[in-house]
This record gives structure tokens, sequence and C-alpha cells, in this order.
């Protein structure tokens, strides 16, 4: 426990030193998009609701007074169950920047868990947690996407969990893995189809393979290497003494060399050493069936070649040497076991993802927007070289030589510890399955064009949705699978790679850490280059709380409605209006007014329709583009509409002659100014005043 928490404490010290200044937006900054405004609402509305006993996924809070389905929208629920207590205690701008900021250090924690179980070295394992946790690919997010980097925190997590229950199958294991898988869905539904693969590709070969019997040749070289522990071994013959028997038994294999005489199936995870005969077939001399486990292990780390090891051959860890636990007697007899845990693991994450999927599927009910790819989506593939070009990290430090254009790279130096770990871990087949899997991942992340420094390549195009894409490049195909027509932007899907980047990179590291110490220093300058991500180019702050302009509202406490004008319903489909001020839904939840605005992930079809059929925002809407001509009749069919609705406050975020007419006609009057917004409240009201030009 106490490594762990060591471990983690370690991550969240880089973490804030490599996402500079990100620490500091704790004093009371947000970052300045209508995102984090949303990100903010979601963790208020999440306590608000837990609170007050109310689903979570139907408010009427924001897009009010008509309301919205949150199913399609990323509320991150349980992301915001876990921060309640922070939202509570010191509001929800707090709880999304002590996520935000902490979410590298996590993300570096989860995968420097699942690294032990592969690698042979500690710092090789904290090295692997460091090049997936602080890479600009999800740092990026950490800033930006939050649910997008919430969802990332899974990727490993689901490894390791599914790594485990290939060593130890059980009830147990299998309940964790769906835990893990359905928990994902409750956080980032896209992120969540990723934790599905990632638990397909490491759970699909422990599932087909069967027994796996050692061949002929290997096994011959095994018991040239092993000598097995036996009662009949351990009984003196005449003459010998049992102290002078057990003195003389085979040591450890220490070195390298040792190493590489050892059947490299005997470190995979969750298959027995290749030359173990199996249970019902046992060698000569070796345990039979009912011996126990821990005497079999015994017998297998004892090699002939390591007799005359001396002080200077223990720089190899008898732990990379440990064979990987095999599975039960049972369970390789009858591989039907193996489908009923999958299959266990699968009801659960289904049981746990059973609110969010009911939530979609009312969604989809309500007549949410065709999830269908457009042009826009499938050029956010990656650019290529980019995908290995060193991070725009390293423009902070002064260095303007080649790197790639944004954050989506897993980053020069990671990269090239990965190749090099593919070559020195090339007897290992899981060495190999990561490469495949970081060569799909890569691939898919590329989309349906190849995106050049200087231009596009369409190989094989074809029309899909009315958009030009390539017929053989793997996201066409992808994208034409049931359910995951509307996965937005390819590049997301690159973080699949990482996974497999990171524990390849680690591995070398691992091997230095035993060959050439002396060039983990230079590991370690040259990833201080390219670690984390400090403020993304361009972006801006705001503040959590602008009390001029916000403390008169929240002193009403009739619930009357907010509009912020420009008025928009936006987000990935089905918008309408235009985009609204950033502050807006950060400014709801501090005065607790229901507001009219939304930024949603997918805009209900529904929620549009309804809002175009209230003669107030259709108008509104028409007003804002400058474009419009009502009569006076118009106008006080939109005023009482305002009414009815009980729109009680009014906050104009621009200098628009035309909407101040417009709200003029409509019934309300300007009552104050402050923070770069006038506020306008309805006719009637003791406080109205005349508008300022």
């Amino acid at each position: 426990m106490w490594v762990h928490l060591a471990v983690l404490g370690a991550y969240l010290a880089i973490d804030v030193a490599v996402t500079w200044p990100h620490a500091t937006y704790l004093a009371g900054k947000l970052p300045d998009t209508r995102d984090a405004g949303s990100y903010v609402w979601g963790f208020w509305w999440m306590a608000h609701a837990v609170l007050h006993l109310q689903d979570p996924w139907v408010t009427h809070s924001i897009a009010a007074p008509v309301g919205t389905d949150l199913g399609m929208h990323a509320l991150m629920p349980l992301a915001g169950l876990v921060m309640l207590p922070v939202t509570v205690l010191f509001g929800p701008s707090a709880a999304f920047n002590s996520l935000s900021i902490m979410m590298p250090a996590l993300m570096a924690y989860a995968m420097w868990r699942v690294a032990k179980l592969w690698l042979p070295a500690q710092v090789g394992a904290l090295a692997a947690g460091a090049f997936f946790g602080f890479s600009s690919l999800l740092d990026f997010q950490s800033w930006v996407h939050l649910n997008l980097a919430a969802g990332a925190l899974f990727l490993p997590i689901t490894l390791e969990a599914a790594v485990r229950l290939r060593r130890r199958p059980g009830v147990g294991q299998a309940v964790v893995l769906g835990l893990v898988v359905g928990a994902s869905m409750l956080v980032d539904q896209e992120s969540a189809v990723l934790c599905g693969a990632v638990a397909v590709a490491a759970t699909l070969p422990w599932l087909i393979g069967s027994r796996r019997l050692a061949r002929p040749g290997r096994r011959a070289r095994l018991r040239g290497l092993i000598t097995p522990v036996t009662h009949e071994s351990l009984s003196a013959p005449a003459g010998i003494t049992a102290a002078e028997q057990v003195a003389a038994l085979p040591s450890v294999p220490r070195t390298a060399a040792d190493v590489a005489r050892l059947p490299q199936d005997a470190a995979e995870p969750g298959q027995p050493p290749s030359g173990q005969s199996p249970p019902d077939q046992p060698q000569p001399g070796q345990p039979p069936p009912g011996q126990s486990q821990s005497d079999q292990s015994q017998s297998g780390e004892h090699d002939q070649a390591g007799r005359a090891g001396s002080a200077a051959n223990r720089s190899w860890p008898r732990r990379a040497m440990r064979p990987g636990r095999s599975l039960p007697q049972a369970s390789r007899r009858f591989p039907w076991l193996r489908v009923g845990l999958l299959g266990l693991a699968m009801l659960i994450a289904l049981a746990v993802a059973t609110p969010q999927l009911v939530a979609i599927l009312h969604a989809d009910a309500q007549g949410s927007p065709p999830a269908t790819l457009s042009a826009g989506a499938y050029l956010y593939g990656i650019r290529l070289p980019d995908m290995f070009l060193p991070s725009p990290r390293i423009t902070s430090f002064g260095l303007h030589f080649t790197h790639a254009q944004n954050s989506s790279t897993y980053g020069a130096l990671p990269t090239l510890l990965a190749l090099v770990g593919l070559v020195l871990a090339w007897r290992r087949r899981s060495a190999w399955l990561l490469a495949a899997f970081w060569l799909g991942a890569a691939l898919l992340a590329v989309g349906s064009d190849i995106l050049l420094p200087s231009t596009t390549y369409t190989p094989f195009p074809e029309v899909l949705n009315g958009t030009r894409v390539s017929a053989i490049l793997p996201f066409t195909w992808f994208a034409k699978i049931p359910g995951l027509s509307g996965f937005r932007e390819p590049s997301r899907i690159a973080e699949l790679g990482l996974l497999s980047v990171a524990l390849l990179a680690g591995y070398t590291v691992s091997w230095l850490r035993f060959h050439a110490r002396y060039l983990l220093v230079v590991v370690l300058v040259l990833g201080v280059f390219e670690a984390g991500l400090t403020t993304p180019p361009g972006a801006k702050t705001m503040p959590d709380r602008l009390p001029a302009l916000d403390n008169p509202i929240a002193a009403d406490h009739s619930g009357s409605i907010v509009v912020d004008v420009p008025f928009g319903l936006r987000g990935g489909t089905g918008i309408t209006g235009m985009p609204f001020a950033v502050e807006s839904q950060v400014l709801a939840t501090a005065d607790g007014h229901p507001l009219a605005d939304a930024l949603l992930s997918r805009v209900p079809t529904a929620t549009k329709v309804a809002f175009e059929h209230e003669p107030f925002f259709a108008d509104l809407i028409a007003a804002q583009t400058g474009h419009y001509s009502l009569t006076p009749a118009q106008f006080l069919v939109a005023a009482k509409n305002a009414v009815r609705m009980h729109i009680g406050w009014v906050l104009l975020w621009v200098a628009n002659k035309h909407l101040r007419d417009f709200l003029a006609q409509c019934g309300f009057r300007y009552v104050y100014r402050a923070d770069g917004a006038s506020a306008w409240r309805p006719s009637g009201y003791a406080n109205a005043a005349l508008p300022q030009p």
C-alpha cells in the first residue's frame, strides 16, 4: 500500500511540473471554452440530481423550459459521483479543475500497475506509466476534453483486469473485469468501445488457445536446463547427507545468458511453462499431479547452467524468470470454463452499464440526430508522419526543429524505445501481440484519408454517406460496423496504440537497467522534453465566477429562466442558434436558475424542434442573424410567449443594436451592466431602466 501511495504521489508531483500552469487553475480559473463550462455544469448537475434523488439523464436546468435528454451527452455520471464531495464542499469548478489536473498522474499510475505484470524491472514499469500518462496525446485531452481523458484512464485498468483474469481465472477476477468495462460506459461511451477492444484483444488468445504442448526439441532443451525438485531427488544416496544433497542443488538463473536459454513461453502470462507436460501426462522425474503448486514452482526455478553464479551475476531479477502462473487443471481441460468466466464478465459489464444504455435508448427514441460520419469527422485522422514525430511540447524549451503539428503523436522517444523493445523481446509472443495491436490502432487512427504535409491521398476512393473515403483504409470498415458509425475523430483511437508503446518502451528501459544503466540518464533527459503539455496554443482562461453580474440573479429566488444572448443549442449534431458565451453554463451553477442555452454532445431532435416552435426563441434566432422582419403583432406574440415560459432574465453579451431593439420590442428593459454583459428583465420590474447606447 505504501509503495502504491508513494508512486501515485511521485506521479502527482511530476504531473504538476509537466502540465504547469494547469495547477494554478485551482485559484479560480477555467479554460475559456464552452466545453469547460459544460463539464462544470455536469459536475453541478450530478451532485444536484444525486442529493435530490432525480434522474441525472433528464434535465430541465439547461435547454429550459423544454429540457433535454442527456443519454448521449458527455455527462460522466461516474466521475460526477466520485467527485461529489469536492463539488459540495468547494464547488463544481473545483471538482472539474481537480480531476483534470490529476488525470495525467492517475493514467500514469494505472499504466504502472499493469506494466508491473509484464516488465522485469520496477524502473521499466515506472517509465511505462510515465510514457502513457504524460504523453501529449492524452494530456491534451485532460486540458480540453476531460471525458476522453477520464475514459482513457480505463484502458490500462481494463488491460490489468484482463491479464489478471488470464493468470488466475476465477469468478472474482471475472467480476472485476466486468465492473471495469461497465464503469467505463458511465464515463465516456467512445472510450467504453476502446476498453471493450482491449478486453477482447487481451482475452481472445487465452480463450481460443488450447493446452500448449512444448515441441520435442524445446522440451529436451528444458530438461537439460531444469532439474526438478522432487521427493526422490531430496532423498540422499548412501554416503551423502541430506544437507549435502540440498547444497548441491542448482541455483536460480541470474544472468541474461541464462534467461535466453530458458523457454520464452515460461514468462507468458496465463500459460504453463512449455517444458512442463500437461497435468495428466507427467514426465519422468517430475512431481505427480497431486503434488502442490509450490513444490512445482520451486522445481521450475533451478537451472544447472547457473550453478556457478556469482555476485556479479545477480543483476537480472529473479522475478523476470518466474514462470507465468498456469491455469487450474480443470480450466485447461475444459475451455468452456473460460467462456463461462468471460460470459460472467460480460453480464457484469452490462449490468453496470445498464443505466447509461437505457438512457441512450431513451435518447434515441426521443429522435436524436442520426450518428453518421461527415466529411469533417474523417478529416480528424492523424497526419503522417506526425504520429511518430516529437511532441509539440519541445517548443516550450525553445526547440523548434521538426515536430508534430498538434498533440496527436506518440512522441519520438517513446516510439524509438518501443521499436527497440520489440527487438529485445522478439522471443516473447506477447511482444509481437503488442506490436500488432499498436499497428492496428495506428492504421485506424489515420482515418479514411491519408493526410500528408502537402496533400491528402485517398487510395481506392469510394463515397460513404456523401463523403469521399478510401475503400481499403481500416477506419472506413470500422465506421460501417453497426453502432460505431458515429465514432467521431479517428485520431482518438491512437490511444489504444499508446498502451503498446508504453509497455514496449518500458521493456527497453528495463533492459537498460541491467545492461547500460548510464543510458537511463539520457532517456530521462530526452523524456523531459516531450513529457506533458503546457497550456495549449491559443488557449485562454476565464474566471469561475462573475459576482457583479451574477449576484443579483442569484438573489432572485423566483426560479425564472435565464437566456444568454447570443442564444443557441450547440453540440456535435442537431445544433441551432449561435454560439453562446463561454461563461453561461458556469454562471448557471452559481445562480441556480434554469438556463435556456445548452452545449450537448448531440442535441436531441425533439429538443431542437420544440425550441423552434416557441415564437420567442424562433424570432430570437432570426434576429441574431440580422435578417428578420417582424410585425408589431409578431412582437406581441413573442412577448406573451416569453412571459408564459417564465423568462425572467436576459444576459446580452454582444453590442448589437438589432438585438437590443428586439428585446425592447418583446417587453424587456435594461437593468444593469457588469463583467462585459448587460442584464435585461421583463417590463414592470421596479428596477428597470432605459438601455444605454
